[in-house]
């Protein structure tokens, strides 16, 4: 059972009970043959609603996300679905905020052990485009050996001239037995113009960072990125130059 809110003109609760997400679209099946994850987008509604207000990437060069629902009710093995006992979420903007709050309760299905799900996001808003931001995320699991995974995040988007754009962010996990490694951290450098597109990039990824309510895919990583396209005279073909340099890297140790 779902049911929807409408709390104020630009705030909205959703909750959902022994949810049942038969009527989702099935993935598509797609083979393997590297030792890092496949990103599968997410097709169920009480998830996709209002999802924009739990973004969170994790650099510009990748698909790596602080927050993927699709890490809830869904075996990250084999694609099965996990029993929901319930959910709630509050989505929507106040003023110059943007925030989402989100818990969810799953039910122990196989090797999937019982667990609970609280996500907070919150963004203000500030000039043209710019934005600074925060997230929390807290997995609480029945699994003896894995019994918590908390994730912090902040990032930033700062808007200069209309046409050029620095981001940062920094994210730390923790997990059991886990006491050092456990950060992200990453800037980067967008321009655009009528000739010129740039985007540069550096980040740096722990041994152990381990967003397991996340999508990550490489731990372990110095990651430099360049890719610049010059536009030239408007009967010139665009020359693309790109620059990748990772130090390092391995698929995460867990992704459950």
């Amino acid at each position: 059972m779902d049911v929807k809110l409408g709390l104020r003109s630009n705030l909205v609760a959703n909750f959902t009970v022994n949810t049942d997400f038969a009527d989702a679209d099935v993935d598509t099946q797609q083979f393997n043959l590297t030792p890092y994850p496949i990103f599968f987008p997410e097709k169920r509604q009480f998830f996709l609603e209002n999802a924009g207000v739990f973004n969170f990437p994790l650099g510009g060069d990748s698909g790596d996300l602080l927050f993927f629902s699709r890490q809830i009710g869904i075996d990250p093995i084999t694609g099965i679905e996990v029993p929901v006992n319930g959910g709630a979420k509050i989505t929507g903007s106040l003023g110059k905020f943007e925030l989402g709050v989100m818990d969810v309760d799953t039910r122990q299905l196989g090797p999937n052990p019982s667990a609970n799900y609280a996500v907070a996001r919150v963004k203000r808003s500030l000039w043209g485009g710019s934005y600074i931001g925060v997230m929390g995320i807290d997995k609480r699991s029945s699994n003896p050996l894995d019994e918590y995974n908390q994730t912090t995040g902040a990032d930033t988007r700062l808007v200069f001239f209309n046409n050029l754009a620095f981001s940062a962010f920094a994210a730390q996990t923790r997990t059991p037995g886990v006491s050092s490694g456990q950060t992200d951290v990453g800037a980067g450098l967008n321009y655009q113009s009528n000739w010129l597109e740039l985007f540069a990039q550096r980040r740096k990824v722990g041994p152990n960072f381990n967003p397991e309510v996340g999508f990550l895919e490489r731990t372990d990583c110095i990651c430099d990125y360049v890719n610049s396209i010059s536009k030239g005279s408007s009967s010139a073909l665009p020359t693309r130059t790109m620059f990748s340099r990772r130090k390092s890297g391995r698929a995460p140790f867990a992704l459950r």
